[in-house]
């Protein structure tokens, strides 16, 4: 004898995980991460322009005067690096799975086999951007060449840039 098989109005229904697939509409290019990149570049400048001289002004003097000993405008420099990198990472990790600059461009990142990325994944794509940085941005030129259209900062991270419309 078989077992009847339970509905949803059945009160013993238990509907397992429900796994959403996305369609894989391509790899991000060049361009268009490029593009993201300018977006997300102005909404951190305006943010770094606002919270940087608030982050400093609670910093206690001795430290605030001696990041601005050292290098002119090391501490802004570091705290702007830190916002960049919060943003990024947090972005990231959202539903969106993306920046606002690649929401706009219809972009999104996930790990290499599509997964949404951990919160230190994140971080650690956004600390290999200074590698991609180093020698004249050529860490972020080759997501043109790439057959993924990786950056180094992907490859090293273990991300993807993905379309997501």
């Amino acid at each position: 004898m078989s077992m009847p098989s339970a509905a949803p109005g059945d009160p013993y229904f238990a509907p397992g995980p429900v796994k959403v697939e996305s369609a894989f509409l391509g790899y991000g290019g060049f361009w268009r991460r490029f593009f993201a990149m300018f977006l997300d570049d102005i909404i951190l400048g305006a943010i770094a322009g606002l919270l940087t001289p608030l982050i400093m002004a609670v910093l206690p003097s001795s430290l605030r005067h001696a990041m601005q000993e050292t290098v002119p405008f090391v501490g802004a420099t570091m705290v702007a690096f830190l916002i960049g990198v919060a943003y990024h990472a947090l972005m990231n990790c959202s539903t969106h799975q993306a920046s606002l600059g690649k929401i706009v461009l219809g972009l999104k990142v996930t790990d290499t086999n599509g997964q949404p990325l951990t919160y230190g994944r994140a971080i650690a794509r956004e600390v290999c951007k200074i590698l991609s940085s180093a020698i004249f941005c050529i860490g972020y030129i080759m997501a043109a060449f790439t057959q993924r259209k990786q950056a180094l900062h992907d490859l090293l991270g273990g991300t993807l840039v993905l379309k997501a419309r």
